[in-house]
């Protein structure tokens, strides 16, 4: 039988491959929406998003609430090329990744806050946009002046 040498390493890769997947539509029913109270920042890092995420399915769904806290994982910032931001990279995950695992039963809602201070790139003046990563949501816009 043959053993990880990293095992915390495969669990990360495991983690950002699923995340840093293509935007596909979940048929579990899940759906976020994104707000902010800051349509103008003067940097990246003094933006602030609220998310409510929802199912509004027929069945159960699952949420994994150390990727979904976490706004690296939960979020894409999109440029004003559209281009998607790379983050600093993340944390690696606990060992335990599936005890952060919530089940949300239809009609159910979590709400989660974020600042999106996780970036080290330039980001010049410009409208920008801010989308849940691997759940479907609203993108919303904002502008660096």
């Amino acid at each position: 039988m043959r053993t990880l040498k990293y095992p915390s390493l495969t669990i990360l890769g495991a983690v950002l491959l699923g995340c840093a997947s293509p935007r596909v539509p979940q048929p579990n029913g899940l759906s976020g929406q994104l707000s902010s109270n800051q349509p103008h920042v003067s940097r990246l890092a003094d933006m602030g998003v609220s998310a409510s995420i929802a199912n509004h399915g027929p069945t159960n769904c699952t949420v994994n609430m150390w990727a979904t806290e976490n706004e690296i994982l939960a979020l894409e910032v999109l440029d004003p090329k559209g281009q998607v931001l790379p983050p600093v990279p993340p944390a690696l995950p606990p060992p335990d990744v599936k005890r952060y695992e919530r089940v949300l039963k239809p009609g159910e809602s979590l709400k989660f806050t974020y600042t999106l201070d996780e970036y080290m790139v330039e980001t010049p003046p410009g409208m920008y946009r801010v989308r849940l990563r691997r759940i479907p949501s609203n993108e919303l816009p904002f502008r660096i002046e």
